[in-house]
């Protein structure tokens, strides 16, 4: 495995850090649309959680620094936000599907590369956290993961939209 240099470890903390603030505002906007259906709020939400998870793998590009990006996410959510310790496995779990993406298709389409992994991320995480929280009731199951894998995967066009920006500036950084 390639060590990440100083700057890298700082953007990641960053990134991290800026995820986690910025939470309770995608969670409050999620619950409007799909509180009242019973819909875990992260499947909407999704679309923003999992863009930090590819545009980290784009930035940093090396392997497991999704997953490591995704303990930190879960750690500081702890930390910070007062989320119980057991849901740290809905952020792991979310790492390592993108990861399983990301990695070996680092260098195919980039938007259909970076959709796909938001897509498994977000039904991955989604899975976690409806069996984790919510109920083991499996009759709302296949709209949750259908509405997560959509929602992730549009995380992708965010990400390839953003990195497209700034990937000339972190390259020179």
């Amino acid at each position: 495995m390639k060590s990440l240099e100083l700057k890298e470890i700082i953007l990641i903390a960053i990134l991290a850090a800026l995820s986690i603030v910025t939470k309770p505002l995608i969670v409050n906007l999620s619950a409007v649309m799909v509180g009242s259906f019973g819909i875990p709020n992260g499947v909407i939400g999704g679309m923003i959680y999992m863009m930090w998870l590819s545009l980290i793998f784009r930035l940093v590009s090396k392997p497991f620094v999704v997953l490591g990006f995704t303990v930190l996410q879960g750690i500081l959510a702890i930390l910070v936000m007062g989320m119980p310790p057991v849901g740290l496995v809905s952020y792991v779990a979310s790492g390592i599907g993108a990861e399983l993406v990301l990695v070996p298709l680092k260098n195919r389409n980039p938007l259909i590369v970076n959709m796909l992994a938001g897509a498994v991320a977000n039904s991955v995480g989604a899975l976690a956290v409806y069996f984790l929280f919510f109920s083991r009731n499996v009759d709302p199951l296949s709209l949750v993961l259908t509405l997560s894998f959509f929602s992730g995967g549009l995380s992708g066009i965010l990400t390839t939209g953003i990195y497209t920006r700034i990937k000339g500036i972190w390259q020179t950084a």
